[in-house]
């Protein structure tokens, strides 16, 4: 899979950064938990959208407290005292308290974490999961032991060791938002499960001791060559190095192109990173998570602008198989020849060389 596994680590941290800050909450928190979306202070009342798109309203009083909490903390320790004033559109809040029959939370306490902190908390969590993460499937768990034998997607054998510091979290079923899973303990894990797993790796001996492990069904990346194209069922077929992949395409699905020239190929430091670290290869992982970063470095196209003998890199939904999958995000691009040597198979060139795609 080459360097796919690095891509899904970065895009899965990207989804699930929302979701993070309370994961270790309880699994069902009394109240209100999502995105804050509107604050009428007059009438004393937040508006949050919660991890099931919902709109929920929490009503307010003079006896509310209000507690800025920094992203990742899983207790109230040092924890600031904030008020109303300090709550901004977008914030990461959880209002706690009764709810009520029209589905309202009578708020005692409102729990804050800034969404400038949180995009901060995400980078370096996103930057954490590309030099630390690694996608694969459990091939059995020994829970005397508290490891995993684990293979990861690029075929590497690995043992996965859980500690009692291990965060264990499923994602249910077609998500990977963090704020939509449930704690688990390593028992909960069976062989079969893709898992996603992050932490210190020895390469002598392929333990992998586990800060992280998530299970679920994760959005997979798919990089190969457009075979063919029905535009009457918006479908296309894509030729993998592993063999081809049938896509179905819905209006959700986003279609862009990214046009690369050698210096956009190479691998650029994060926006505002002091040590330049690398945002994903070349950058452009992160575009795959981030709309923003997307819309600047690729440009808008429709499902018609896609031609047989396009490359292409395609994140796909939850739920995809080995040979079928439905678009999320689907990237064309050419590649200008290098003149070296990379991988090749019968929808990749071997003169395009590999080790410098951002993809």
């Amino acid at each position: 899979m080459n360097r796919v596994v690095t891509q899904l680590a970065v895009i899965l941290a990207l989804t699930c950064a929302s979701g993070l800050a309370w994961a270790q909450e309880a699994p069902k928190p009394a109240g209100a938990l999502g995105d804050l979306t509107t604050i009428d202070a007059a009438n004393g009342v937040l508006t949050i959208k919660t991890s099931s798109g919902a709109a929920q309203r929490a009503v307010l009083s003079k006896a509310t407290d209000f507690l800025l909490v920094e992203p990742g903390k899983k207790s109230l320790e040092g924890a600031e005292k904030i008020t109303l004033a300090d709550l901004k559109v977008g914030d990461r809040v959880w209002a706690r308290g009764a709810t009520n029959p029209d589905g309202s939370v009578t708020t005692r306490q409102v729990l804050v974490m800034n969404a400038e902190a949180i995009a901060q908390r995400n980078a370096r969590d996103a930057v954490d999961w590309q030099k630390r993460g690694v996608i694969g499937e459990v091939k059995s768990v020994d829970t005397t032991a508290r490891t995993m034998a684990v293979e990861s997607y690029r075929g590497e054998p690995l043992t996965v060791a859980v500690s009692d510091a291990t965060v264990l979290r499923r994602l249910n079923h077609g998500t990977s938002d963090l704020a939509d899973s449930d704690s688990i303990a390593l028992a909960d894990v069976q062989p079969g499960n893709q898992i996603a797993t992050r932490g210190d790796r020895d390469p002598a001996t392929g333990r992998l001791d586990a800060v992280t492990v998530l299970t679920g069904t994760f959005p997979r990346p798919i990089r190969g060559r457009v075979m063919a194209v029905d535009a009457a069922s918006s479908a296309l077929t894509v030729g993998t190095r592993e063999g081809m992949v049938q896509l179905s395409s819905s209006p959700e699905s986003l279609f862009r192109r990214f046009d690369i020239t050698p210096a956009a190929a190479q691998p650029q430091p994060a926006a505002g990173d002091a040590n330049g670290a690398r945002r994903g290869p070349g950058g452009f992982a992160f575009a795959l998570g981030d709309r923003a970063e997307l819309d600047k470095r690729t440009k808008p196209i429709e499902f018609k602008d896609v031609a047989v003998g396009d490359f292409c890199f395609v994140v796909v939904e939850p739920g995809a198989t080995a040979s079928a999958a439905a678009v999320r995000i689907f990237v064309k691009f050419s590649l200008p020849r290098t003149g070296q040597t990379g991988p090749s198979g019968p929808t990749w060139p071997s003169d395009f060389g590999g080790s410098d795609l951002p993809f």
